[in-house]
């Protein structure tokens, strides 16, 4: 299965959950899959997908917070995993 088909069955998947979605390939691939009002696209600032995502679950308890991301933006923003281990974000799905 290809990048591209894996994003697309992700994104058909989706209920009503946020979505944060890094920059790069991922984001181009779910925007074209789906444009979605709960989606929140990266444009720049790569790495911090994940501490988007992060601050999302933390304001929104009550909503799931899916993170997609890639592994340079995951190796960018590398320090944030520690701090989302310690927040114990339930809703959060990285």
């Amino acid at each position: 299965m290809r990048r591209d088909e894996a994003v697309r069955l992700v994104i058909d998947a989706l209920g009503d959950e946020l979505c944060v979605v890094c920059n790069g390939m991922i984001g181009r691939e779910a925007f074209t899959a789906k444009d979605r009002e709960a989606s929140f696209y990266m444009i720049g600032s790569m790495g911090l997908a994940l501490s988007i995502g992060m601050g999302v679950a933390l304001a929104r308890p009550k909503r799931r917070v899916l993170v997609l991301d890639g592994d340079g933006n995951v190796l960018m923003g590398a320090g944030v995993l520690a701090s989302v281990a310690a927040a114990k974000c339930r809703n959060l799905l990285h």
